[in-house]
């Protein structure tokens, strides 16, 4: 069932695409993601939403990665 439009509905399909490829790898897949870029040789785009691409292309050691590097970024700008 769609609860969105046009734009928004089709970033949504592309994170369910790439939620499906990146679930189906294994554990070390979910570890290590798929591979940088990978969303774009996938689907040849991007769905530009960002933590679910790090997620899926990096892992759950990526996506912990970023998350550090950002809570860093943030406490040095205040």
């Amino acid at each position: 069932m769609r609860f969105c439009f046009g734009p928004v509905q089709e970033r949504l399909d592309l994170v369910a695409q790439l939620w499906g490829a990146y679930a189906a790898g294994g554990w070390t897949t979910v570890l290590f993601g798929l591979g940088t870029a990978e969303s774009g040789v996938l689907m040849g785009i991007y769905p530009h939403i960002i933590p679910v691409e790090v997620l899926c292309e990096n892992g759950v050691l990526g996506l912990g990665l970023f998350a550090g590097a950002l809570t860093t970024l943030a406490g040095l700008g205040g």
